[in-house]
């Protein structure tokens, strides 16, 4: 399954800092609908720029992670 290919982990309570990414291999991508569902609120991934809110989709990412900080 793809959750056996990704690796999150959340720094802080409530998290500030999440940190998501796909573990390399012959076999590295993700589906095209995988996701990883994140604590409330919003977020900015620091890698894209990109506004996340409620789930971080993984299928399709030019990069196999992301670093995501909650928007204050």
């Amino acid at each position: 399954t793809d959750a056996a290919r990704v690796l999150a982990f959340a720094r802080g309570a409530p998290a500030e800092v999440v940190v998501v990414a796909t573990r390399p291999g012959p076999r590295a991508t993700v589906a095209a609908d995988a996701v990883v569902a994140l604590p409330a609120g919003r977020w900015t991934d620091l890698v894209t720029g990109d506004a996340v809110v409620g789930t971080l989709e993984l299928g399709g990412r030019v990069l196999p992670l992301a670093v995501l900080e909650r928007d204050r």
